[in-house]
Parts: structure tokens; sequence; C-alpha cells
């Protein structure tokens, strides 16, 4: 199976990423090895057409399940993926769950065991590929929103306590997900991608291009090496993963002409349907997602003495229409969020997250100085985590009224998604209406997310309903089957 990885790893990179990829160890890192498991069984739910394989996992205290989810692709087609999800044998049932996103979950990491013992499930995708990394725009989310949907169908789970993380282009799908969905309890985008056409288009594009100049002047041997590449290339951490993530941004429009576009698919402009606490941290560092599209307030002014002079990767060296200029923390409410700058751990210490319960948003910035180009997310990779679990304990025993307040912007996107023309999860009609990404599943989410969150105290103002309809009127039979729907007894 790794070999198979590896030489996809090589196809997908172009020239001399696949060294560059096995050489800084992202296969171990994004693609962990199966886990050790008996099987014990299998399901089958009718309602989605999802199947699974139950297995014991001597040992970890748990179960796994595999869940073969069903999907409607971009494309109409229905394709299918596998989520994982470890369940904790002792803990009270239905429990709260985690669910990373994108990126799977490594069976024998230490994060796996913190939350278990914690009583909560985990889930993640099983055995994702470089070629996820450029399906972040279509399919990929549409599968990670699948996940979440399924999550909240599993008897062990209790569908009102639902976490999420994710790092890069994770956190960037988590906060996506985040907009789109009501009711998830608290979320972490750990060195997540803000803001799409400066993260995964004009900064890439630029970053990358010295890495092409140099890769243009080395032999076809040199270019085979991987000691040259890591000597030369000014980016190498970039260089074998960019070509993985191109398609993300194929066929997009102009950002002058169509800025709506790119703001749909940047986190940074959906700030306005951030209705649950979210965890955001960032390293100074970051070569790849640099820091600034989150907050401008601890970039170093110039980046380090391993790039190139004059080296852009702030917001304001790029030409970028309306609210794409701006950073993430710019457009979040005001008194909503806390920024904190806070010394990076050594390699190998682990660090407990701070957190300012006061806030709804926790920035939560590590100095390891300018940005690098031998840095990945971080300089100094060690075994040493960021410990997450403080702010999902507090997610998981908040009230909901305590933090969620609907927003006029996320029962908007709602009603879209119900109505199936929403940018993020359209709705496809006549494929098949039993499995997720049709408009009859759509439909069927969107009214179960809003009686949970009315059951839990939430409440939507009447003038919200009115003011999007009278801002769309193409919605109003979409507004009355909702509310026909929110106002009958639950079977």
């Amino acid at each position: 199976m790794r070999k198979k990885v590896l030489s996809r790893l090589w196809m997908k990179g172009g020239r001399a990423a696949g060294a560059v990829f096995l050489l800084l160890t992202v296969l171990c890192l994004f693609f962990p090895a199966a886990a050790s498991a008996e099987q014990a069984g299998t399901e089958q739910t009718e309602t989605t057409g999802a199947k699974t394989a139950v297995y014991m996992l001597p040992g970890r205290g748990a179960s796994l399940k595999e869940i073969t989810i069903p999907y409607i692709g971009k494309d109409g087609t229905v394709r299918s993926r596998v989520l994982q999800v470890y369940i904790p044998l002792e803990a009270e049932k239905p429990c709260p769950a985690l669910l990373k996103t994108h990126y799977g979950i490594d069976p024998s990491s230490r994060e796996l065991s913190w939350y278990l013992k914690e009583g909560w499930a985990v889930a993640a995708p099983k055995d994702p590929g470089p070629e996820e990394n450029g399906l972040l725009t279509s399919d990929d989310l549409v599968f990670n929103s699948a996940c979440y949907y399924t999550l909240r169908h599993l008897d062990e789970i209790d569908r009102t306590h639902i976490g999420m993380y994710g790092e890069s282009a994770g956190g960037y799908i988590c906060l996506l997900l985040n907009a789109a969905h009501v009711g998830i309890r608290g979320a972490w985008s750990s060195s997540g991608f803000c803001n799409l056409l400066f993260g995964l288009k004009e900064y890439w594009d630029y970053a990358n291009s010295f890495n092409l100049e140099v890769l243009g002047e080395l032999s076809p041997e040199e270019q085979q090496d991987s000691s040259v590449l890591m000597e030369k290339l000014p980016l190498p951490y970039l260089s074998g993963i960019y070509q993985s993530f191109a398609p993300n941004t194929e066929g997009f429009p102009d950002a002058e002409e169509d800025p709506a576009f790119w703001e749909a698919w940047s986190p940074c402009c959906l700030t306005e349907c951030f209705t649950n606490p979210i965890l955001f941290t960032h390293y100074t560092s970051d070569a790849l997602v640099p820091v600034d599209q989150l907050t401008k307030r601890f970039t170093y002014e110039q980046a380090g003495e391993s790039l190139p002079e004059g080296f852009r990767c702030r917001l304001s060296d790029f030409e970028l229409p309306g609210r794409l200029s701006g950073s993430l923390a710019e457009q979040l409410p005001e008194n909503s969020f806390s920024e904190v700058l806070h010394a990076a751990p050594s390699p190998d210490e682990d660090l407990a997250v701070p957190l300012d319960l006061t806030r709804k948003f926790n920035l939560v910035v590590l100095d390891e100085g300018p940005v690098e180009g031998y840095a990945g997310h971080k300089k100094e990779n060690g075994a040493g985590i960021l410990d997450g679990r403080p702010f999902f304990r507090t997610m998981f025993t908040w009230e909901w009224r305590d933090y969620f307040r609907m927003t006029r912007e996320k029962l908007h996107m709602l009603i879209e998604r119900y109505k199936g023309s929403s940018r993020l999860l359209p709705g496809h009609k006549d494929v098949d209406d039993t499995v997720y990404g049709s408009r009859a599943i759509y439909r069927k989410e969107v009214v179960e997310e809003l009686r949970d969150y009315l059951a839990g105290g939430g409440e939507i103002p009447e003038e919200y309903w009115e003011e999007i309809l009278e801002e769309r009127p193409d919605f109003e039979k979409s507004i009355g089957s909702i509310r026909k729907k929110l106002s009958e007894k639950k079977n």
C-alpha cells in the first residue's frame, strides 16, 4: 500500500516533487498507516446506502467502524470513500465525538489516545491520498460534509456534541463546514487556509516561481537527487505539494471580475456565518500558509534570510479585491475574539493551547520568527504536539444558548442549501435521492440541524426570515417549506 502511495505522489508531484515529498516525510505526517484490528461484524444503513465494517481494537479500549459513504461528486457521479470512527468502549453512550477533516488519523498517535481517554469518539477519512488535495473546492468538501452528517446519525454519537478539527487543508475544510452547518459544538483550525485567492493562488504561484527557476537550472540527475533539492530549492515543502493542490482553482473566474466567487470559497469572507466557537492556531514562520491571512498583528515585516531578498508573504504585497485584501481577524465581529502571541514550544514539548473563554473566537499565534523557506507550517518538527483538549472540554460542557446565536447570513446559507443552489454544497436532482449530495438529503439535513438548534434553546428572529425573503424572492417556497417542517412534530 505504501509503495502505491509513493508512486502516486511521484506522478502527481511533477518534477522532483516525489523526492521532496519522501524526503520531508509528508507521507508519514498526513497519510498514516492502517490500524491493526480484528473484524467483529458488518452493518448497513438503508437510508443513506452507507455500509459499515466493525472492528475491535485490542489494547486500545475502543471499537472501530469503517463506514463506506456514498456521495454525489461535483460532476453528478456517485462515488464513495471510507470514514473511520473510533468509539471508546467504556464511555457512556451516546458520547461526544470529534471529526478530523480532510486528513486521516494515525491509530497509534497520542492525539487519538488522548481523545479516547476523554470518552470522545474520533472520526477521520481513511487513507486520503494526494489526489484529495486537489478536490478541496469540490468532492473533498462534499465527502467531509457527508462524514459530519453520518456522525450525526450514529446511535453511539451524541449529535449535539460533535466538534471538528483540521490542519492546513484540513483546517480550510473545517472552516468551510463551520460556515455551512449549524450545531457544530466547537472547531479548531490549525494552520488552515483562510483566503483561497491569496493562499492557494496568488501567494503560491509567486512563491513556487522561485522553485521553478532553480529547477530549470538543475540537470535531470540533480532534479532527482533529494539532497540537492533540499539544498537548492528556496521552498522545498511547497515544491513537493504545489501540483497536488493546483486543481482547486482551475476554471475559477478572474478575481477582479468576480470577487464574490472567490469570497464564497474563502473563510475570511464567511465570518458572519461562524456561529459556534472556533480556535485558530498558527505559526509565524509558516511558509505554506502565511499567518497574515489569519491576522496581520504578528506578521514579521521581512521574511527570513533563507528566502530571496524582498520575498512577499503579506496580504498587502498582492493586489486582492474587496474583502479578500483583509485578514480573517479584521472581519470578525468586534469584541468577539482574542489575539495572542505565544512563544512556540520546543520541538518535543506539548503545549496546552491557551484560551480566553470570554471570547467566542481565539486566535493563538506561536512565535518562531519570520517566514523561512525551509519551514512547512513551522520550522521545528518533533514529538511535541499542540493540545486542544482544554478547548473541546469546554465546548462539550457549555450550553448552546450560552454561546450560539443564529445570524442572518447563516440562515441565508442554510436556505440556499435547502433550495439546492449552494455554491459550497450544491444539491443534485435526478441522481439518487438517498445519497448525500442530493437536494433531498440536503433538505433533510437543514431541517434536522435547525430543529436541534431550536430544541437546544436557540432562536431565529422573525426579521431574519422577512429580510432574506425581501432580498431573495426566489427563496419563498424554500422558506415556506422549512418553516412548515419546523412547526411539525418530529416523528
